[in-house]
Order: structure tokens, then sequence, then C-alpha cells
């Protein structure tokens, strides 16, 4: 990268790879935390320990190396009220905060900010603020995780002097990001998405940001990863069967699991709401079944998400990988189901 000519590198760097010291010997300059929600617990143990992992960054910010002139800026949620000041108690020369929340005095040199957000089914309007300026943009993306998101991108540009008509620019430029709240339109008159979420915090942000754009109902289709967080499983089957309408229950990647055995931890969750079994939600193992029970029976006006595969191109099960591509799998199905109509 330095030999391309690169000034800038942004590194997604994980809380494994904080743990595991694979970045020891990299110096940050600027570090960004989105948010702490239970994730990874199968490796950290704790949500305590989960934290602490994250928090090396932040930790060892101000002491790394610093390159003649360059700031070391921390960048910070101020709408995670849970870990925001835990997060803001270690050393940088600045702090940013963005978020909706509006901070008086907390510590911070700044912050970016988002009003008179608007939620569209594909895409997202919303007012950006700065403490010097502000400007409506439109983010080819749907849903509020989104623009949280959007407002931490804009607090490092905000932090690199870089000014709002260049990041509103920079913003049209932004589409789909595969196997992310990705649409698949074959001519249905619903909703259709594939995502890449696994977690309950991934499952509540996508579920909660459908909900708010469906005029009908909303469907999942969906299953839990094997050799992962067990504890996960019954939680997120409670969190589809109290947002979702309907649920349906198959298999994602079991790894040397027993799929049905992942399947009924879900299922434990489920039996904890008000869904009936075989009315609101079902059970049906294989994938591409469950997939095809769901966009035939959607409605016009309904939405059909079905998270965990996302762009991923294959399913790992005890015995290998199979090639999987959920995006195609549905295209066909929605194809087929247009090509029945048609003839009939």
């Amino acid at each position: 990268m330095v030999k391309a000519g690169c000034k800038y590198a942004v590194v997604e760097t994980s809380s494994h790879a904080l743990a595991q010291y694979r970045v020891s010997g990299v110096s940050y300059d600027i570090v960004c935390i989105t948010n702490v929600t239970p994730e990874h617990l199968d490796y950290h143990k704790s949500m305590k320990a989960y934290r602490q992992d994250k928090m090396k960054l932040f930790r060892e910010l101000f002491s790394q190396k610093r390159k003649p002139g360059v700031e070391k800026i921390s960048i910070h949620n101020a709408d995670d009220q849970e870990n925001f000041s835990e997060f803001m108690k270690f050393k940088a020369d600045r702090k940013i905060a963005y978020g909706r929340r509006v901070l008086e005095d907390a510590g911070i040199s700044a912050q970016v900010r988002a009003e008179d957000i608007q939620l569209f089914p594909e895409y997202t309007e919303l007012v950006l603020m700065t403490p010097q300026e502000k400007m409506k943009v439109r983010l080819n993306l749907p849903g509020d995780f989104n623009v949280e998101n959007l407002l931490a991108a804009t607090a490092i540009g905000f932090s690199q002097g870089v000014s709002l008509s260049v990041i509103k620019e920079a913003i049209k430029n932004v589409h789909l990001i595969p196997g992310r709240m990705e649409p698949i339109q074959e001519g249905q008159d619903f909703q259709v998405f594939i995502d890449f979420a696994m977690t309950e915090d991934g499952y509540q942000k996508i579920l909660s940001t459908l909900r708010k754009t469906t005029k009908g109902k909303l469907w999942v289709v969906f299953g839990c990863c094997g050799d992962r967080d067990r504890k996960k499983r019954p939680k997120i089957g409670e969190i589809c069967g109290k947002m979702a309408d309907k649920v349906i229950v198959c298999d994602d990647e079991p790894y040397s699991e027993d799929p049905k055995v992942i399947r009924d931890m879900i299922l434990e969750g489920l039996e904890n709401t008000d869904m009936e079994l075989n009315k609101d939600y079902f059970e049906i193992p294989d994938r591409v079944e469950a997939i095809e029970y769901a966009l035939k029976h959607a409605k016009t006006g309904d939405t059909v998400v079905i998270p965990g595969m996302g762009d991923t191109l294959g399913r790992t099960f005890a015995n290998g990988i199979v090639p999987w591509n959920e995006r195609e799998e549905v295209r066909k199905i929605l194809q087929k189901m247009h090509s029945e109509q048609v003839t009939r």
C-alpha cells in the first residue's frame, strides 16, 4: 500500500485480533468504536472480557508510535450509553463523538450528528451535522444501523478535515453492499432481503428496520451457525418470535454439530413468545424448502428477510463445504413462481 502511494489505511480490527496480539506493532492514529453487543462469546466467554479486549485499541492509542504532526484521535458512539464513558476514559489528543444524543460536556472536542432521519425500503434521507456545517444527504442503503455506520464514517472524515460536501458526493457512490440487507427483486409484489446477521443485535436491527418499512407481514427465515456461541440461539429465536409475524426455522451452517440440536435450541426461544407452532412459526430443516415456503406464502406488501448467510458462497457441514449462493437460490424460486403465474 505504501509503494502504491496510499496515504490512509482503514482497518477493521476484530476482537480476536486484539486478544491474540495479531495487530501488535500496528500504530493506529484514529480509532473508532461503533458499539459493543454480544458476539464471539464462545471465544471471549463473557461480555466483560469481550469489552476489555475491544478497549485495547483505545487503551494503547496514545502511547503508540507517532508520525510527525499526526494526532491520536478516538471516535465514540454517543448513543451507546452503556459503553460510551468506559471507552472515553482513555487518553487521546482529540475525542470526537457521533450519534443522535446531544452531548453537552462529555470531554469531547466535537460531535457529528444526524437529524430528520427518514427511512425508506431501499434508501435513507437525513441531515448530517458537524460543528461547522449542516447538509441534507441521501444514503442509498436502508436502516437505522446504516445511519449509525454513516455517522461513524463521517466522524472519521471530519477528523481529517473532510467537508460535508465531499462526504455527500462520496455517499452517492455507496450503493449495494453484497449480502447486507441486499434486496432481491424478480417482479414480485413483496420485498425480499438477504442479510449476514448472526447475532442478537444484528437480528434486532434488521427486524426493527424492516418493521418500519413493511406494510404487510414480516417473515424471517433463518437458522444458527454450529460450533459457535450456543447461548445466543434461544435468544435469537425469541427476538424473531417477538419482532416478526411469521418465522421459519431451518438449517444454516451446522459445522460439526447435529443440525436438529441447533434448531431445537432456537425453537426453545420461540416457545417463550406468543407465537404458535405451525401457525406463526414453522420448522423446515431444508433451507431451500424453507425459503420456498416463505416466498410462496408471502402476500402483497409483505417482507421476507433471510439472515445468516449473506453473500457466502458455501455452507459448512460435518462432511465438508457444500457450494451455496443464497441470492441465486432465492432468484430461482421467484423466477419459477413468476413463470408458473404467467402459465396460468
